[in-house]
């Protein structure tokens, strides 16, 4: 794949990513590049409108955290362009590169020395609603403004596998194993597997557990609210979607499309694994 014009995402309280941007045009003009930027990136050069920033760019080059890189899959919509992060965020599962390499990791894009690693999406749709909500990371269901739980029946292929009592419940890919669904008690699944997880949040019973579920199955979950009270929060990929009131069915599935992640090198998930979860739990790296 040849890269010519790269889109330049930032995240909009971020200083050090906007400090960046008069970098990023000037990489980009020594590698031969186009930069096209959105509104929150205007240091320098020209501003695009979202729709065409998407359109038009070959590639987007993403200055934040994984919380950027999960906006941009939002902006992209059917759009599916390659993704370099360049981590000044705290995690950074999602990154590829360090500021201080912005240069050779620019030059690299433009030269094609890269390859593409396709992450799995996934598709939830509400029962009776035409609209598709695509995840990189998870779909969510949680309680809303009061501590009632939710109870939450999970069929697999029309058989009914779990019932869970809790808060709500983690539907995550392999990539969203890291987030969410790891505080919920979920397994680190590698991101190269077909798999998605079920995971309760907070389950008042003993015996629940998390499930790892073949990517060809059809998910479908079923939420019922204890109490006329604050209903329940449906997020995907952390942003908040709408409130359910009701019982509300939800049915998950694997996207036919991936998305593509710019690297470099050799993978390095499990090193990331251990030297970043380590440093926030205070292990030795």
């Amino acid at each position: 794949m040849k890269i010519k014009t790269l889109g330049l995402l930032v995240h909009p309280a971020n200083l050090m990513g906007k400090g960046l941007v008069p970098d990023v045009a000037r990489a980009c003009e020594k590698a031969g590049l186009t930069l096209m930027m959105e509104p929150t990136a205007a240091a320098a050069g020209p501003v695009y409108a979202m729709e065409e920033f998407v359109r038009e760019a070959d590639a987007l080059l993403v200055l934040g955290g994984d919380g950027t890189i999960l906006r941009a899959v939002r902006y992209m919509g059917e759009q599916i362009r390659p993704v370099l992060g360049i981590n000044i965020g705290t995690l950074g599962f999602l990154a590829e590169c360090v500021p201080e390499a912005l240069q050779t990791c620019v030059d690299r894009l433009a030269a094609g020395e890269f390859a593409l690693e396709q992450r799995m999406l996934l598709h939830a749709r509400l029962r009776d609603d035409a609209a598709i909500y695509t995840a990189l990371n998870d779909v969510v269901v949680t309680r809303g403004s009061f501590t009632r739980v939710i109870q939450s029946d999970a069929y697999v292929d029309g058989v009914l596998a779990a019932r869970y009592s809790g808060d709500g419940t983690v539907i995550a890919s392999p990539t969203g194993s890291t987030a969410y669904s790891l505080s919920a008690g979920g397994p680190v699944v590698a991101p190269g597997l077909e798999c998605f997880i079920v995971a309760p949040i907070c389950p008042h019973t003993l015996s629940s557990r998390p499930m790892v579920i073949s990517a060809v199955s059809q998910v479908r979950l079923l939420f019922t609210p204890r109490g006329d009270d604050g209903g329940m929060l449906l997020s995907v990929d952390g942003a908040q979607c709408r409130i359910l009131h009701e019982v509300t069915e939800i049915n998950i599935r694997r996207s036919e499309r991936t998305l593509p992640f710019v690297r470099f090198g050799e993978d390095r998930f499990f090193e990331m694994l251990r030297t970043k979860l380590s440093k926030w739990g205070g292990e030795p790296q």
